[in-house]
């Protein structure tokens, strides 16, 4: 097993495909634990490359190994992280695929782009799955049909914005915030206009997409597997990001009260 490396520039090659699919399952939400893991194994599953490094933070990938005693490295600065299980699940498949020698370096490459390709058409599909979500949630709050409707489109006019604005590389702060102001004001919109007469549930339906939970699990998971460094920075995003969207809510809501519509 293993495909055989015959050249420096091969091995910096695999080097570059360790840091690619480890950046994907990153970007993707997947643990600290699982990156380190799979850019060892498809580093350490290539015949010719020895002593195997791999450090990972949330923000951060760095892999090095000897291939016939010269150094190899690679590494990548993470901006940007979300959600999306089908990329770590396509990842995972992947690098098995490889260790296993079942596709070579190059086909491999191919395979990684073509699942980012996929990634940026499947934010269509997010936003509907997430309006869905918004729209639903709002019944388990005590909404009724007309406001998990009115639930629903706030969730696509939210999310959409959050799609564009985190494209522009603000920080995780500013881009909850800003959506959730938005979602918050939109609620209180038709509250003031009497299409809805409860507004919080409405506020409380469309936020649950916006919620970190999967960030709050995936720092315990860190956090048990050893990884103390990303557990704890994960956690304090997931704090901050809370703080954000209980901000924007707020300044929305404060607005309205304060010129008397709500």
């Amino acid at each position: 097993m293993g495909i055989y490396i015959d050249n420096k520039g091969k091995a910096q090659k695999v080097a570059n495909l360790a840091v690619l699919m480890s950046q994907l399952l990153l970007e993707s939400g997947a643990e600290v634990y699982r990156v380190e893991d799979t850019g060892f194994r498809i580093c350490n599953s290539c015949k010719g490359i020895e002593d195997v490094n791999v450090f990972v933070t949330t923000n951060m990938i760095m892999v090095s190994f000897l291939y016939y005693n010269e150094n190899i490295m690679a590494m990548r600065r993470v901006k940007n992280a979300g959600t999306n299980l089908k990329v770590v699940s396509e990842i995972n498949q992947l690098s098995r695929k490889f260790v296993n020698s079942v596709i070579h370096i190059d086909m491999a490459f191919k395979e990684v782009e073509e699942i980012r390709r996929k990634t940026k058409i499947e934010s269509l599909h997010k936003i509907i799955g997430g309006a869905f979500a918004a729209g639903s949630s709002t019944f388990l709050f005590g909404g009724n049909w007309k406001e998990s409707v009115i639930a629903f489109i706030i969730g696509i006019i939210s999310l959409v914005f959050l799609d564009k604005i985190s494209k522009l590389n603000y920080s995780f702060f500013i881009e909850n915030f800003s959506t959730a102001f938005i979602l918050s004001f939109c609620a209180s919109f038709a509250a003031a206009l009497g299409i809805v007469e409860n507004q919080n549930s409405i506020i409380i339906g469309a936020l649950m997409p916006l919620v970190p939970g999967v960030s709050i699990t995936n720092a315990v998971r860190d956090l048990m597997s050893g990884d103390v460094l990303a557990g704890i920075s994960r956690i304090s995003i997931a704090v901050f990001t809370s703080a954000a969207i209980a901000i924007g809510v707020g300044t929305a809501l404060i607005l309205f009260i304060q010129g008397g519509l709500l």
